[in-house]
């Protein structure tokens, strides 16, 4: 009966770590598509060496997400920024600073305005 026991608690045990790695997939796919949205919506005529900057500064801010304890962390709030950024399908040179901002690991989250 032990035995049986003990092989439900190691089928659970890879059942939830597989579950795990899921979660993690799901989020970088959410990320991904985030970083693909602020690529679409940067203006044409914004200067080449800006775009090249908010382009790896995206893909850092990722990959230091996925070697990271707290990637998941890392990943909702650049979800949750660029999201609040591009919100209304453009973005404006202020948010465009205020994504720099934050990928340049500004501690304050740039969505939120000091009155």
């Amino acid at each position: 009966m032990s035995l049986g026991c003990g092989a439900i608690v190691v089928i659970l045990l890879s059942i939830l770590v597989a579950g795990m790695f899921e979660v993690d997939r799901g989020m970088r796919l959410i990320a991904e598509r985030a970083q693909e949205r602020v690529l679409e919506l940067l203006p044409h005529e914004l200067d080449p060496k800006q775009r090249q900057e908010i382009a790896r500064g995206m893909e850092r801010l990722l990959e230091e997400a996925e070697h990271a304890s707290e990637g998941g962390d890392i990943i909702s709030s650049f979800v949750r920024v660029v999201g609040s950024l591009v919100e209304d399908g453009r973005l404006t040179a202020e948010e465009i600073d205020q994504l720099d901002l934050f990928l340049k690991g500004s501690k304050s989250d740039p969505t939120v305005r000091a009155d």
